[in-house]
């Protein structure tokens, strides 16, 4: 009759006790040091996308795209008002009336991006293509 295999959990039990809790302390570590590695590509990933908004505030005509708020919504936790996706826009350097934001949000929510909750907060759906941002086709446009 042919043996089972030995799992790793298996071979791991066979060490000295001693030995076990040597690897568990330098796992460990690694796993610090991992969550610390981690941690700053997050914090450098954010600066980036930070720094691309900035340069794209200045560039362009100062209004924000429903794609901006879309993404800003996207951050926040759910359900959301407009007021909290505004909040994440200006710690990204947007600055917009509350207006625009709602108008940007109601339009997610007219093209099935978003939804609104029985207290009238914004959830999002799903994650959407950048091509979801491009103009409604026309009822008469027929793919070809």
């Amino acid at each position: 009759m042919a043996t089972k295999p030995k799992t790793v959990i298996d071979l791991l039990s066979e060490q000295p006790e001693d030995e076990l809790l040597k690897m568990r302390d330098v796992n460990r570590q690694e796993v610090a040091r991992a969550q610390e590695e981690l941690s700053r590509l997050q914090v450098e990933g954010r600066q980036i996308e930070q720094a691309l908004r900035r340069g794209r505030i200045g560039s362009g005509s100062g209004r924000i795209t429903r794609e901006q708020v879309y993404e800003a919504a996207s951050r926040v936790e759910p359900p959301m008002t407009a007021a909290e996706v505004k909040e994440a826009l200006a710690v990204e350097g947007f600055e917009t009336s509350i207006n625009a934001i709602r108008n940007h949000l109601n339009r997610l929510v007219d093209r099935g991006q978003l939804e609104r909750d029985e207290d009238g907060r914004y959830v999002v759906l799903a994650a959407t293509p950048a091509s979801d941002f491009g103009p409604p086709p026309a009822d008469d446009d027929i793919p070809f």
